[in-house]
């Protein structure tokens, strides 16, 4: 499980991946066994949950659209 938990742009610190926290294999886990679903499907789930976590709530959309209207 290599799922980074940042990005680039971040000052030049280097990615950290989720595989190095002790809660990871224990999150996925408990995912695979309640939603009975496999370890592929639980990685691409977290990667697009950290690919779009910078726009939470549509922060980035609505500022496109504004600059779009205008």
């Amino acid at each position: 499980m290599r799922w980074p938990t940042s990005t680039a742009g971040m000052g030049g610190r280097k990615r950290q991946y989720l595989e190095n926290f002790l809660l990871a294999d224990a999150v996925q886990k408990a995912v695979m066994r309640s939603l009975k679903c496999t370890a592929a499907e639980v990685e691409h789930e977290c990667r697009e949950w950290f690919r779009t976590a910078s726009d939470r709530d549509g922060g980035r959309k609505k500022r496109t659209a504004k600059i779009s209207d205008e």
